[in-house]
């Protein structure tokens, strides 16, 4: 920022000293004068509540300038990336900013600035250059401009001086970053660590005690000996430098590592200063929910921390600063450890945690998570919302947050356990279904707004306000809106498990504006008041139309009530309850879950009672919740009350359910395969457990079946015994249970061992003018669906998964295609139905390999392609895709697949015509081109010609003439194909196949098997 006294310096040079912008800028005299590229506490945007990035523009003329249509940019191949609101004037000698962030407000350009580094230009309408230039890594808080006393110096700024005259003093340089002879981690003994700096001028500081180095800090001069858990911080300083970045290193020394360690290290004043603390009551504070007490803890507050990950065998997941603030709602008054959320910001340094925070979850970027001290449950075993949610994976269709126990050490001290979880907000939708936050809507309790828009919700709910959903017309309609299969499961699981804090409390969920995922999810969390009251009749109260008991009111049970007025909805709600009741939540199940997450907690429960053992929050009114169990044998009963709800919960549901609808009394149903493995009975289109399900069921009401079949395998018919008596060869049936009975699906194991599930066609490389994304078509072989819930679909990167959602059913001789990006693909194929996306991952176009997994990790199929021969060769961009030739040919020959320039994903490739390979030998008549390896030894590849189209024949005979095999029995187009014959079970010798095509032979060859 420039100051007036300087406006006449500024005319005099604009002549004659060349700047580092350009020419066009000094004609103008408008220029960018200061950025901030990294705003962590520095200057506050109270229209967005955020401390946003920003450009400032000084106006060197004796008048003011009129930047309407102007572009500001960060990109040179994009120069309008930003235009600047029309009737923007900058002063004569003045200033004017713009915050830089994603917000369509007035002066929020639509970019942020880059920390790391980058380019920042401003242009006229017209295109032409006004003034720009590049920077380099940037400091939190630290601005970037001109030198007020030469102005073709960019420099750092110590003081952001937005819309006023740029500081006096400034750096030219940041100084180096000190290191450290010893990385943090796991150590035994008393450990030396050595500090040193490129410069050897510079002047290292250094603390234990969490606080940032400064001048006041301990100067560095000889090594520094650690004999306890430490946090060292140090920081380096040259002369006429800024200070360089604080590195810091936690070692933990002489530890009992049970968990993964979480070390946070910040100034202690962050925490507990009375004024300006997060942790505490303290006297800057503000009145929260659930009590009147004014404290620190209930403000929106952030403060600057390093956080390192390590793993249990002492290997680093991540050390980067971030910010902290207090997690939670009633939590952070009630208790005396608090639940803290963290935040990865550009303005930290990273934008992002770049880790695979846990195990089982193929995610390996987060922007925030949470330290979660178990809530309500805290004082209690730690483990029971963690638990609510774990027990659904795998049968329940469930929104759940991952969960992982960690021990916290702040400042070197340790801090107790905490639970690693996933921070419910637009990122974790992102995360776990690779959908554009653009496109995400999040809501919670009574339609409240988080993310995106409420529009859509609010018109349903005003929908049922008017429209019964008794009738078959509404209730379709509903069908359309929300994931009712979804919400069947997510009021089960609250119901079941007598979750006293719900519905009209604790409540969040989503949608998208994007097709695939435009249905209303609901999201779990919170589940710490669960698996207490065994006899509660949570089903009444989430059905209750007044309200009666907290937190029920009617609004929080209107859409569970209005849906329950459908029969097929009721049927369906009430037969999937009384089955999780007998498989996922039967007792001998959940008990061993139990013993899991007991054994994980209990080594270090010990030294966590040590440190919270007892206590309560001084200042907490509610003096109802007891303290935090203070013994071993405290925390193991308090485990059994959750190991008595298990056993004695099930009849009590049971009973409320059959009270509520007026139900007969359950009959026994007994549901297995003949094969286990052949594939997967559903019920409701729940997973039946195997090898023999035993359970009980309402008699009286349907219940639906569905058979789905694992690939070698292929279902043949139900086998009925019991009350009902019989055969059905459909796929899915319904069967409306009269009294006890037996249901077998019945199996056989198909011929060969070639994948039923096949990749059929790949877009690797869509035209500029038909961008689709990235795409993979697969096809069903079978003449029955196929479940493809939990399979995966991989490229060559090994990062690279996608995950098919569960319920996806590939239907008998159908396609399903796998989009990169939804909206890309259905921008230009609308009219489809059957794809799953987003991948969140696209497709090499010199060599890839593409692989189909089942929901095991067995390889089903997979596809290594190049864009060389013998594959067929794509142009870049001209929007060819691989198709092939016909689907019961081997798809990883390169011979068997062709390029089109018309596209057919969910629909045949041989509908069309395609540009086939040139490059084969020339021939004028059908016939066989090759056969290799000959001999061969487990397999025989053979390429034939077909030239006018026709019925072809090819068959393998031993020597004596007795027939082995038919390879091809069934109409040819006019191309090249190839088929795979496989000699395994062949004995050496010679052998022959012969080609007919009409019924006339035209080649027979030899060849030979060795073994």
């Amino acid at each position: 920022m420039l100051s007036q006294q300087f406006s006449d310096f500024w005319l005099s040079v604009l002549l004659f000293v060349l700047f580092s912008t350009k020419v066009q800028a000094q004609v103008s005299g408008i220029f960018i004068n200061e950025i901030l590229s990294s705003n962590a506490a520095s200057d506050y945007d109270a229209a967005t509540s955020d401390y946003p990035d920003w450009i400032e523009i000084f106006n060197s003329n004796s008048s003011s300038v009129n930047l309407g249509g102007y572009f500001l940019t960060t990109d040179t191949e994009n120069i309008k990336m930003w235009q600047i609101p029309g009737g923007t004037t900058v002063p004569a000698n003045g200033f004017v900013s713009f915050w830089a962030d994603d917000s369509d407000l007035t002066n929020h350009a639509g970019f942020a600035l880059d920390k790391e580094g980058g380019f920042i230009g401003i242009y006229t309408s017209s295109g032409a250059v006004v003034d720009s230039f590049s920077y380099g890594f940037q400091l939190r808080d630290v601005s970037f401009g001109r030198s007020v006393s030469d102005p073709g110096k960019l420099v750092y700024f110590a003081k952001t001086t937005r819309g006023a005259a740029n500081s006096q003093k400034y750096y030219t340089s940041i100084s180096n970053s000190p290191r450290f002879s010893l990385r943090g981690g796991f150590y035994n003994g008393n450990q030396t660590v050595i500090l040193t700096s490129p410069s050897p001028d510079a002047v290292i500081y250094f603390t234990t005690n969490g606080s940032e180095p400064d001048s006041a800090s301990s100067v560095y001069s000889e090594p520094v000996t650690l004999t306890k858990t430490t946090a060292l911080r140090a920081r380096a300083v040259e002369e006429g430098a800024l200070p360089g970045l604080t590195m810091t290193q936690t070692y933990l020394i002489d530890e009992e590592i049970n968990l993964p360690v979480i070390s946070i290290v910040t100034d202690s004043a962050n925490f507990f200063d009375d004024s300006v603390g997060i942790y505490i009551t303290g006297t800057n504070g503000k009145r929260g929910s659930c009590d009147a007490t004014v404290r620190n803890l209930n403000q929106d507050w952030e403060r600057p921390v390093n956080i390192e990950l390590y793993e249990k065998d002492g290997s680093l997941g991540f050390n980067q600063e971030a910010g902290i603030k207090i997690y939670g709602g009633c939590s952070r008054t009630r208790f005396p450890q608090k639940s803290l959320a963290l935040y990865a910001r550009k303005s930290y340094g990273k934008g992002s945690f770049d880790y695979k925070l846990f195990p089982d979850k193929n995610i390996h970027k987060f922007e925030s998570f949470i330290l979660r001290s178990s809530a309500d449950d805290q004082v209690r075993t730690f483990m029971r919302d963690a638990l609510a949610q774990y027990i659904c994976i795998g049968d329940m269709d469930l929104d759940i947050q991952a969960y992982r126990p960690a021990v916290v050490y702040f400042d070197g001290e340790y801090w107790g356990i905490h639970n690693i979880r996933e921070k419910i907000n637009e990122h974790y939708i992102v995360s776990n279904y690779n959908i554009d936050k653009k496109n995400i809507n999040i809501l919670q309790s009574n339609s409240s707004l988080v993310y995106g828009t409420q529009i859509k919700y609010i018109d349903l709910i005003n929908y049922i306000k008017v429209n019964s959903l008794a009738t078959t017309a509404a209730y379709n309609y509903f069908k359309t809106q929300i994931d009712i299969d979804q919400f069947i499961d997510y009021e089960i699981l609250h119901i079941y498990l007598a979750e006293r804090d719900w519905p009209g409390n604790n409540i969040k969920y989503w949608n998208s504006n994007t097709i695939e995922q435009k249905k209303w999810r609901w999201i779990c969390f919170d589940l710490d008041q669960t698996f207490i009251r065994t006899t509660a009749n949570t089903l009444a109260d989430a059905t209750a139309t007044n309200g009666p008991n907290w937190p029920n009111p009617p609004w929080a049970t209107l859409l569970l009530r209005s849906l329950l007025d459908n029969q097929e909805f009721k049927n369906r709600f009430i037969q999937r309850y009384a089955f999780y009741v007998s498989s996922t939540f039967s007792p001998g199940r959940l008990d061993s879950i139990v013993d899991v997450f007991k054994s994980v907690l209990e080594p270090e429960i010990p030294r966590h009672i040590t440190k919270w053992g007892g206590l309560m929050d001084e200042d907490s009114q509610e003096t109802w919740m007891p303290p935090t169990f203070s013994s071993l044998l405290q925390w193991q009963n308090n485990i059994n009350v959750i190991k008595s709800f298990i056993r004695d919960r099930p009849s009590v549901a049971l009973e409320h359910l059959r009270n509520k609808f007026g139900l007969k009394n359950l009959v026994t149903i007994k549901i297995s395969p003949n094969i286990d493995s052949a594939g997967q009975v559903l019920l409701y289109d729940r997973k039946v457990p195997k090898p023999l399900f035993s359970g009980r069921l309402f008699p009286d009401l349907p219940v639906s079946l569905r058979a789905t079949s694992n690939p070698g395998y292929r279902f043949l018919y139900w086998e009925l015994t019991g009350n009902i008596s019989r055969t059905d060869s459909a796929a899915e049936i319904q069967v409306t249970l009269t009294g006890n009975q037996e249901i077998k699906a019945v199996y056989e194991k198909t011929a060969g061992n070639e994948p039923v599930v096949i990749i059929n066609e790949i877009s690797y490389n869509s035209s500029p003018d038909f961008r689709t994304g990235d795409w993979v078509e697969i096809y069903n072989r079978r003449n029955d669906p196929v479940d493809l819930s939990g399979w995966k679909l991989k490229d060559s990167n090994p990062e690279n998964e996608y995950v098919i959602p569960q319920g996806t059913i590939i239907q008998s001789n159908g396609y399903l295609v796998i989009c990169e990006d939804i909206n890309s693909f259905i921008s230009k194929f609308h009219y489809l139905i059957h794809f799953r996306g987003n991948t969140g991952f696209g497709l090499k176009n010199e060599e890839e390999v593409i692989k189909l997994l089942n929901a095991h990790n067995k390889v089903i199929d997979s596809v290594h392609y190049t864009n060389k021969y013998p594959w067929p060769e794509i142009d870049d961009g001209k929007g060819y895709t691989l198709i092939l030739k016909n689907t019961d040919l081997d798809n990883d020959l390169a011979e068997n697949w062709m390029t089109s320039l018309k596209a057919t994903p969910g629909s045949r490739n041989d509908n069309i015509t395609g540009i086939m390979s040139e490059k084969w030998p020339d021939n004028s008549q059908d016939g066989i081109i090759k056969s290799y390896p000959n001999p061969c030894s487990s397999a025989l590849t053979i390429s034939y010609r077909i030239v006018s189209g026709g019925n072809v024949r090819i068959k393998v005979f031993d020597i004596t003439g007795i027939e082995m095999a038919t390879l091809v029995n069934d109409y040819r187009n006019p191309d090249i194909y190839s088929i795979k014959l496989n000699t395994n079970s062949f004995r050496n010798g010679i052998y022959f196949y012969s080609m007919d095509v009409d019924r006339k032979n035209v080649d027979l060859k030899k060849f030979i098997v060795i073994h």
